[in-house]
């Protein structure tokens, strides 16, 4: 086994939302410890990369990629730590992520792992996804797979770290504020608002009149997105992502988001909103989801759901520089 260490790039990242706009620090030399070793995959010898809090099994050939990857992920975690309010907690085990060279060795581990559940997973067109805890991916890039990378990993955080599921509305929000970042040579800064795609999204949906209304947006996930026309499809995402960046773009709506994510982490969310949990054996699921979605909200949120969407449309305008 062809083993060796050496450093790449990681580092902590200070982000303040506010006001609509981002502060963010100076982008960071990204630098932590890995150790690289053969994995030997069903598709020929492959590398694995151990970071302090992954372990990356890769196939690709993409030599930018190879080195990004684990630097990139640590920074990711610190980024989520950042993102979420959640404390540094080394108790859980090693984060597991697969990027394959292609899409066909992604569709054979993919078959491999999940069975009869793999055929909604087989329909993916681009990047990947997390399912029980790992990330499995394909090569479409670096920039491609690392933003697939930085979204599916912080499901892969929230799953390892959360007690009680949190909404989807929470959770795919959060996740697509992970994708936007810069890269300058051997640093990385990542830019939740800066995110070229979800934009052009959110741009369309107020140009299209796409735009759901909240008290109908908040108990949908990503299964009832997928299911409409393409354009309302993607728009889900982008408007998910415009509502976590005006939520964190308040002091007060921020404090009970991160507020949510710890009783989300200790176990407690589904008894503070007087729910049983015995309702919902698995803490999550369509059911759970409708269940808790619009009583998260309220609870943590804001109960003037009126007033809020009055507030957050207009962010959402602002932040795309709508104006018609």
């Amino acid at each position: 086994m062809n083993r060796g260490r050496w450093f790449i790039l990681a580092g902590c990242l200070a982000l303040v939302v506010g006001c609509g706009e981002e502060q963010l620090a100076p982008a960071t030399p990204m630098v932590t410890q890995v150790e690289r070793s053969t994995w030997q995959s069903p598709f020929g010898p492959g590398e694995l990369m151990q970071s302090p809090n992954y372990r990356v099994f890769s196939t690709t050939r993409n030599a930018a990629l190879q080195q990004y990857l684990p630097g990139f992920m640590e920074a990711a975690y610190t980024h989520y730590l950042n993102l979420t309010g959640l404390d540094r907690n080394n108790h859980i085990d090693l984060l597991e992520l697969y990027v394959l060279a292609t899409r066909r060795q992604w569709a054979h581990l993919t078959q491999h792992r999940l069975g009869e559940r793999s055929d909604v997973y087989l329909q993916l067109e681009a990047g990947g996804y997390m399912v029980d805890g790992v990330c499995v991916l394909w090569d479409i890039g670096v920039t491609g797979t690392l933003s697939v990378a930085a979204h599916e990993g912080l499901h892969q955080f929230l799953h390892h770290r959360l007690k009680h599921r949190v909404p989807m509305w929470a959770e795919e929000g959060l996740c697509t504020t992970a994708e936007g970042f810069e890269l300058d040579r051997d640093t990385v800064r990542f830019t939740p608002a800066g995110n070229a795609s979800r934009y052009n999204s959110l741009h369309n949906v107020l140009a299209q009149d796409y735009w759901i209304p909240l008290e109908r947006l908040l108990p949908m996930d990503a299964g009832d997105a997928v299911g409409q026309h393409q354009g309302r499809a993607v728009g889900y995402y982008a408007q998910v992502w415009s509502l976590i960046l005006f939520i964190q773009s308040d002091p007060a709506t921020r404090a009970g988001f991160q507020r949510m994510l710890r009783d989300a982490s200790a176990g407690q969310l589904v008894q503070n909103l007087g729910l049983s949990v015995s309702q919902f054996p698995s803490m999550r699921g369509r059911r759970y989801n409708r269940a808790i979605s619009t009583p998260v909200f309220r609870a943590y949120i804001s109960d003037d759901l009126e007033t809020f969407e009055r507030e957050w449309l207009a962010f959402a305008r602002k932040l795309v520089r709508f104006d018609r």
